[in-house]
């Protein structure tokens, strides 16, 4: 056995093996054509995270004109959040200043955004899916507050 070359031996080994297989399945399937197994449907799966959202930007601006509410209109309407500071209209008419505000009260409420006051000079308002957080306590404090101070 020495002078066999075993890589003849393993080749013939195969070559049997392959040739017993190919006869049983003519027999098996004899008049069935051979075709392609269909592709799988693939179900479309929906995402189970959102897709990141696109950059916000914060902007700060200062009123000093009933027109100029249009631009702080454009950028919620972009997405993006407004710092407003009313000092310059308020030192012309304070009835202006209470038109922009009740202006954008009413925009905010179109879009579903949100406004608050950011002490006595400024304002933020911010488009619908950005919410500003209010310590439900010192409102409540401040409501007492001014009860008491009825009585």
């Amino acid at each position: 056995m020495a002078n066999v070359n075993l890589g003849k031996v393993i080749d013939r080994i195969v070559s049997k093996v392959k040739k017993d297989k190919e006869p049983q399945i003519e027999k098996l399937l004899p008049e069935t054509p051979i075709t392609q197994a269909p592709e799988p449907v693939q179900e479309q799966i929906p995402f189970s995270t959102p897709p990141p959202p696109k950059t916000v930007y914060l902007k700060t601006s200062t009123l000093n004109s009933l027109e100029e509410l249009d631009k702080i209109k454009g950028e919620l309407e972009s997405g993006n959040i407004a710092i407003i500071r009313l000092t310059p209209l308020f030192d012309k008419d304070l009835d202006d200043v209470k038109r922009a505000v009740r202006n954008l009260k009413k925009f905010i409420g179109e879009i579903d955004g949100d406004i608050a006051s950011l002490g006595e000079d400024r304002i933020v308002v911010t488009p619908s899916r950005v919410k500003i957080w209010r310590e439900e306590d010192a409102r409540h404090k401040r409501r007492g507050k001014e009860s008491t101070e009825a009585e």
